[in-house]
């Protein structure tokens, strides 16, 4: 069984320029536990539907990355302030599809516990992997 593959969410809220992207998952026991990305800064936010994903959003399943040199970001990254520092980050739920942000950063779910998202694949805490 997938660590994404959720029973009930993703779920989002947001509040201004802070998302929430709230899921449950399954833990080794079966049980379904909740956790949460948050995305501060949030300048845009899209979602595309699993049969419409590409392969370049299907390639984040599972995991939190950071996309370089994004069209998308670089368009919005035309306006002064803010624009300059934001981040292309995106999330795949295989069974649910895409969600594509610009954000200014993200704070992972907590590492106290058993949890679905973050396991550090590379340094600096821009890019977390499912764990197997």
């Amino acid at each position: 069984m997938s660590s994404m593959e959720c029973r009930d969410g993703p779920v989002l809220s947001h509040r201004r320029d802070r998302v929430t992207l709230s899921y449950d998952f399954p833990d080794p026991t079966g049980e379904y536990l909740w956790e949460s990305v948050v995305f501060l800064g949030v300048a845009a936010l899209g979602f595309t539907p699993r049969a419409a994903c590409s392969r370049d959003q299907a390639s984040a399943s599972n995991r939190l990355i950071e996309l370089e040199g994004s069209a998308w970001r670089n368009m919005v990254r035309g306006g002064a302030g803010r624009a300059a520092s934001l981040r292309h980050l995106r999330i795949t739920f295989e069974l649910i599809g895409c969600y594509d942000l610009l954000a200014l950063a993200f704070v992972p779910p907590s590492t106290d516990r058993p949890h679905g998202v973050p396991v550090p694949v590379v340094g600096g805490g821009s890019v977390y992997r499912a764990p197997a």
